[in-house]
């Protein structure tokens, strides 16, 4: 028996030192909601990938990718939405690739499967009151300073993380980014808790920009997106650049009005949404914020200020959690003529930087700001 518990460990581990040689980025979650989860990763070589899941470890089902008819093989990026979940509950899964080592249009051949060990995720809950969601924002690729910040957090258990935007620096190229985005991920834990990375001004410049939505998954595709973790709805937006359209800046290459009128058509529809309006608790996450600054860089332009303020006003958010000015800064409601508390972020060097433990249990909500050294606030929301 002990030998054959020896011959079964080492065939685990042996695929396990073959999958860590494979896979050039390791899993990492994606656009969870009460009936599914994306699962991410990269391969060194070209091949054909699928996932195994299921509520244990024995009895798995198997995704893949399928697109107009046709499985997805022969790339190297692989993106693998599992539906039709249960909400709330527990799912082992784990990524399987098979290098291809012939393509051809009659005959295709693949070298023997590898596959990960099996990791967990845990669907949305929407009837649970309780939760604890990490923010980040304006690190600008700074690794240093994130890890600092990442350990701050080492006994903190949390359900989801949040990139808050201009968390990469300009995007420079498929490799440069996914660079970044391994070190993120491989922090915090991603492969068994979902990731949620938000556009700032940022991450729309640079060579990369247009690429950069690749190594990310939203739903519907867009910037801008909603769910319930629980008794609480979240609402994520997009503010675009922090310019006007036609500043010289941009080189006539943003269009942004249009995007924002599309976008404020949206929030105004989720906010009548039932889901919305019988939520215990209502959280707003954006990047820039449209209270409390004047905007040195195109002064009296305030990204969707315009736009959004007068449905603020009209809503019953409990805080709004936001970036870009490189400072913390708490405002309760009413102080910069915003109508429910306000939360602007850190910056991306060891006296400005913040991270952020917004947490939920039973009725009570609590948002606590930690920097490098280890100092918090807390306030009470």
């Amino acid at each position: 028996m002990k030998t054959v518990h020896f011959l079964l460990l080492l065939f685990c581990c042996s695929f396990s030192v073959a999958a860590q040689s494979f896979l050039s980025l390791r899993p990492y979650l994606q656009n969870p909601a009460r009936d599914g989860v994306t699962v991410m990763w990269r391969t060194a070589d070209p091949a054909y990938s699928w996932i195994e899941y299921g509520t244990d470890s024995i009895h798995v089902k198997v995704a893949r990718t399928v697109e107009h008819g046709i499985v997805l093989a022969n790339i190297t990026r692989h993106k693998v939405r599992i539906n039709g979940l249960a909400a709330g509950q527990k799912y082992y899964y784990r990524v399987c690739s098979q290098k291809v080592l012939k393509y051809e249009g009659s005959r295709k051949e693949f070298d023997k499967p590898v596959k990960t060990r099996f990791y967990s995720f845990s669907t949305l809950d929407d009837k649970g009151t309780d939760f604890t969601c990490i923010i980040f924002n304006d690190l600008h690729s700074n690794l240093p300073v994130f890890d600092l910040l990442c350990k701050q957090l080492k006994d903190v258990a949390y359900d989801f993380v949040v990139f808050n935007g201009d968390c990469f620096q300009n995007p420079s190229s498929d490799e440069h980014e996914a660079g970044i985005l391994a070190h993120y991920t491989q922090a915090m834990n991603a492969a068994d808790k979902p990731l949620i990375f938000m556009r700032g001004n940022h991450e729309i410049r640079g060579v990369y920009a247009t690429g950069w939505p690749s190594l990310v998954d939203w739903d519907g595709d867009q910037p801008y997106f909603s769910f319930s973790f629980g008794d609480t709805r979240f609402v994520f937006l997009d503010c675009g650049e922090d310019k006007n359209d036609n500043h010289v800046e941009y080189s006539n290459m943003n269009e942004f009005d249009g995007f924002r009128n599309r976008e404020t058509s949206w929030l105004m529809n989720e906010i009548t949404q039932p889901s919305f309006r019988n939520a215990a608790r209502r959280i707003l996450i954006q990047h820039i914020p449209i209270y409390s600054w004047d905007n040195s860089f195109d002064p009296g332009f305030i990204p969707c200020r315009d736009l959004w303020d007068p449905i603020y006003k009209k809503t019953p958010f409990d805080i709004n959690i936001t970036g870009h000015l490189h400072w913390f800064n708490f405002y309760a409601a009413g102080k910069a003529d915003n109508p429910f508390p306000l939360v602007v972020g850190g910056g991306n060097d060891e006296q400005s930087a913040r991270v952020m433990i917004l947490q939920k249990k039973g009725n009570k909500l609590v948002l606590k700001a930690i920097d490098c050294r280890g100092k918090a606030e807390s306030f009470d929301l």
